[in-house]
């Protein structure tokens, strides 16, 4: 029996109107019925002692059998873990790396409330469940611990595997970078593998700013076991980094997205997908929408193009159902099969983004619709091309990936938790207990398309699996996580039938939850091995003459509008960027790569003529404006008093809380859970419901 399921413990029940004690063998509560939740942590700091196996950290987190794996199961996992008001700053690369959650864990909670030296991390690369025989690491592993090193797997898997585990690294060195913890990635034991996509065990946090030859150096110990027909191609490009002549992240992505793209050709993907959407009981008309239309299944052929969608509407009555439907409209003939060909997959989503959101907003103008009547929609969408499959986002609509190993959340809410995590305000345990936690920072149609931030990811898998795409009728109060092994791990592991899983969780999420409309999409990929990639063809993507460091092919996107810089922030309805404060960039997360795809800007570098000409002309400006800033006439008016602040007196700033929760003071966001609209359009949405 798994010592996570040992019946030697209590586990409590996670309804919060239960919390019910129960033997650790239990699935169900035996009071209320509802699934039991274990939920799995690593320790992290220096413990006085080694505790024993089962022994109880405040008096809560069951400590499991090995010591090196330091993983502890939450008996309490429904009352919430001591947190701190004030997050120390060493920790806060953990909560500026929340948009790469699907590689980077985050801070769950600590043992006391007032000590920072011990802490629990969540989303860390442990097995959710037994998985395959525990012989070799490659095969699986038992339910609570650890999945295994990248160095332990890399030798015998197959070339499309290992590049792909490479690229993943490469994207995640600028993010890693900015936050000083880049160190994490050259580290052997905190490089896992959650079959084809990378996990971080923890984070370096001692700051540290290694070079990319540094990198090189840690991939030139893969070479001995590297499959040969990609090997003189590795020996390549480690050598670009040792003599380095590849200074740049940018590039090094872009030639490992070409080689990843290379050695996927001829690959067999084939996928069924299906939709479902349901009023709910409590709701009596429909917002939400989606594609393909509800109950209908499509089975794609292989090298075939796919698109699901899901959109949950805002705006009441006559207003979220038209502007779903709309978004849902624009996407399937923007980027459905039956379209035209997409040559540039960034450009053409984020031409349909925009598209969607000018034609809501426009709809919204014409019909002179302000404040709560104002409509929008939330949007998450999976477009299937030929190596990747490109998720997209706006709002608090979520993607998941679902494998044997567990279920994966791959998108992070647009609403105000994720914004203050992401800026380093607050845990995100703690942050959720606010009642204005769940308020959307952005939806499409509420503002100017040169004002919203697309969130934007490649996701490359080369297993089988499942893609959940929901509305948060069903991914409210944690559903997925209690019925996702029951009701869709079958699909993949027993070849349930994926319409019945479909209309299965929609019914559980109007019993569990019920409150609002729930629209699913789920996407099953069966994939095999792909023939062996050309080594001449990828040695010869070394020397491309198309890869230049001043214009990268894959860079973060979620963040960056997408059109032209703003005249004034009146149709904004997401926060104010603030550079001091704001993460630069963040990206999304994705099962195999947290860099991100986009087109190409290009970048000048100055000669040190050019610079030391620009300093002496900024330093004589600055001279004669100080000067007349200084001047008597400027500053005394004609009662001689100060008509100007002193240069030397601070203007006071709000605090970064009033910042992050109203950035204009005139104005507040207003709304009703029932409309799920803005007062104000250049204010966070209101909670949906």
């Amino acid at each position: 029996m798994n010592a996570a399921i040992a019946p030697d413990f209590l586990l409590h029940c996670p309804n919060p109107h239960c919390l019910q004690h129960n033997p650790g063998d239990r699935e169900h509560c035996q009071a209320c019925n509802t699934r039991l939740l274990r939920r799995f942590l690593r320790v992290v700091g220096s413990l006085d002692e080694p505790p024993q196996p089962n022994q109880l950290l405040a008096g809560r987190y069951r400590w499991l059998g090995n010591g090196d794996d330091r993983i502890v199961l939450d008996t309490q996992p429904g009352q919430p873990p001591a947190l701190m008001e004030e997050v120390p700053d060493p920790l806060l690369p953990y909560l500026r790396l929340m948009p790469q959650r699907f590689a980077v864990p985050q801070i769950y909670g600590f043992p006391k409330a007032k000590d920072a030296r011990i802490f629990f991390l969540e989303d860390v690369p442990i097995y959710a469940h037994t998985v395959g025989s525990t012989t070799t690491p490659a095969q699986g592993g038992e339910a609570g611990t650890l999945m295994p090193r990248l160095r332990d797997v890399w030798g015998g898997s197959h070339p499309q595997r290992q590049l792909g585990w490479l690229w993943q690294i490469a994207s995640l060195w600028m993010p890693l970078q900015q936050h000083k913890v880049a160190a994490s990635l050259l580290n052997p034991d905190f490089l896992r593998v959650d079959g084809p996509g990378v996990r971080l065990l923890e984070l370096a946090l001692k700051p540290n700013t290694p070079t990319l030859e540094q990198l090189g150096k840690s991939w030139e110990e893969l070479l001995p076991t590297t499959h040969p027909h990609i090997r003189p191609f590795l020996q390549g490009l480690v050598d670009q980094l040792k003599n380095r002549e590849l200074r740049d992240p940018h590039p090094l992505t872009q030639i490992l997205e070409q080689a990843l793209t290379l050695a996927s050709q001829g690959r067999d993907c084939r996928i069924t997908l299906t939709t479902q959407t349901d009023a709910g009981p409590s709701r009596q008309n429909n917002e939400d929408a989606c594609f393909p239309p509800s109950q209908q299944q499509v089975m794609v052929s292989p090298g075939g193009q796919s698109l699901a969608v899901v959109c949950d509407g805002l705006g009441g009555h006559e207003g979220g159902e038209v502007a779903s439907a709309m978004a849902v409209g624009i996407f399937n003939s923007q980027l459905s099969s039956h379209g035209p060909a997409l040559e540039s997959p960034f450009q053409a989503i984020q031409g349909a983004i925009t598209k969607a959101n000018d034609a809501i907003s426009q709809r919204n103008n014409d019909e002179h619709r302000q404040e709560r009547r104002r409509m929008g929609t939330t949007l998450v969408s999976a477009l299937t091309l030929d190596t990747f499959t490109y998720i997209f986002h706006v709002g608090d609509s979520r993607a998941y990936w679902i494998s044997p190993r567990g279920c994966r959340q791959l998108t992070v809410d647009d609403d105000l938790a994720s914004r203050h995590v992401a800026l380093g305000f607050g845990l995100y345990r703690s942050v959720l207990q606010s009642p204005t936690s769940g308020a959307l920072v952005q939806a499409l149609g509420m503002a100017a398309s040169a004002n919203l931030m697309a969130n934007i990811q490649p996701f490359f898998v080369d297993e089988d699996g499942l893609m959940l795409l929901c509305s948060d009728g069903l991914s409210d109060n944690d559903l997925v996580d209690y019925l996702w092994d029951s009701l869709l791990l079958p699909v993949v592991t027993e070849g349930r039938d994926l319409q019945e899983a479909c209309g299965q969780v929609v019914q559980m999420a109007n019993t569990a939850n019920g409150h609002d409309n729930v629209t699913v999409a789920l996407v099953h990929y069966q994939i095999t091995a792909p023939p062996l990639p050309p080594t001449a063809d990828l040695l010869a993507l070394l020397t491309s003459a198309d890869i230049a460091p001043s214009e990268p092919l894959t860079e973060p996107m979620q963040g960056r509008g997408l059109g032209h810089e703003p005249e004034n922030d009146e149709d904004t309805i997401h926060l104010r960027y603030d550079p001091a404060i704001d993460p630069p960039a963040p990206t999304q997360p994705s099962a195999v790569t947290t860099g991100l795809s986009a087109p190409p800007e290009r970048s000048i570098r100055p000669s040190p003529v050019v610079i030391a000409w620009a300093l002496m002309v900024v330093t004589i400006v600055a001279a004669l404006v100080g000067s007349w800033l200084w001047s008597p006439s400027f500053n005394l008016n004609n009662n001689g008093t100060d008509s100007n602040p002193s240069p030397l007196t601070p203007t006071p700033e709000p605090s970064p809380g009033e910042s992050l929760m109203n950035p204009n003071p005139e104005l507040t966001p207003t709304g009703t859970p029932e409309t799920g609209t803005l007062e104000n359009p250049s204010e966070p949405v209101v909670p949906p419901n």
